[in-house]
C-alpha cells in the first residue's frame, strides 16, 4: 500500500508540472473532461488510481495558474492613459529616480481596471513623499509585466506573476493624501520605515 502511495503522489506532481510547460492552459471544458474522467477512474478502476491522480493534479494546477493570469489587466487598457486611485503598498523606493512604490486600486479602479491585482508604478517626475497607507490619485499608464529572455538574469515577468501584478506602469500626474485609520500592515510598514530611516 506504501508504494501504491508514493506512486500516486509523484504523478500527482507530475501532474501539478505538466501545464507549467504547455505553451498556454487548456480550455475549460477540456479540464471538466479530465478532472471527470480521473474521478470516475479513481471510483470505478482503483487500479488506474495513478492515471487518476495525474490528471487531478493536471486539473489543479491548469485553475491555480488560470486565476493567477486573470490577476492582470485587459491588453487593451495597455498604454492608455488611466485614472486611478488606492493605497500605497509596503515601501517606496526613494533613493533614486524613479521612485518606485506598489499600489492596491481601491474599488472603483478595479472594476475599470477588470481586476483586483496590485500595480508597480514608477514616478519620473517629481514625486511628493510617498508613505505606506497613503491614498494616491492619479493619471497613469499601463502594461502589461514583462520579462527578458537573458538566461540566467531576474525574471521580472514571473517575479510579477507570483505577485499578483496586474501592471506594471509609471505616473503621467498625481497626489497622495493622508488616510484615516491605517490598516494593520499599513502601519507596519510605516515602523519598517522609520527604523530604515534611523539606520541609514
Amino acid at each position: 500500500m506504501r508504494a501504491f502511495d508514493v506512486w500516486s503522489g509523484l504523478t500527482f506532481v507530475l501532474g501539478v508540472c505538466l501545464p507549467s510547460w504547455l505553451p498556454r492552459l487548456w480550455p475549460g471544458s477540456v479540464l471538466m473532461a479530465i478532472g471527470a474522467a480521473s474521478v470516475l477512474l479513481l471510483v470505478a478502476y482503483w487500479r488506474l488510481a495513478r492515471l487518476a491522480f495525474f490528471g487531478l493534479g493536471l486539473v489543479w494546477a491548469s485553475i491555480v495558474g488560470g486565476q493567477a493570469l486573470t490577476v492582470r489587466i485587459a491588453p487593451s487598457l495597455v498604454k492608455q492613459e488611466l485614472a486611478v486611485s488606492g493605497r500605497v503598498l509596503g515601501l517606496p523606493r526613494v533613493d533614486l529616480l524613479p521612485v518606485r512604490f506598489e499600489m492596491q486600486p481601491d474599488a472603483a479602479s478595479a472594476a475599470r481596471l477588470g481586476s483586483r491585482g496590485r500595480l508597480r508604478l514608477s514616478w519620473y517626475q517629481t514625486a511628493p513623499r510617498l508613505l505606506p497607507g497613503q491614498r494616491f490619485v492619479g493619471s497613469v499608464r499601463l502594461r502589461l509585466p514583462q520579462g527578458v529572455q537573458n538566461p540566467g538574469g531576474f525574471d521580472f515577468e514571473r517575479y510579477a506573476f507570483e505577485q499578483r501584478f496586474a501592471a506594471t506602469g509609471y505616473v503621467r500626474s498625481g497626489r497622495v493624501f493622508a488616510s484615516g485609520q491605517l490598516p494593520f500592515l499599513a502601519q507596519v510598514d510605516r515602523l519598517r520605515l522609520k527604523l530604515s530611516q534611523r539606520i541609514a
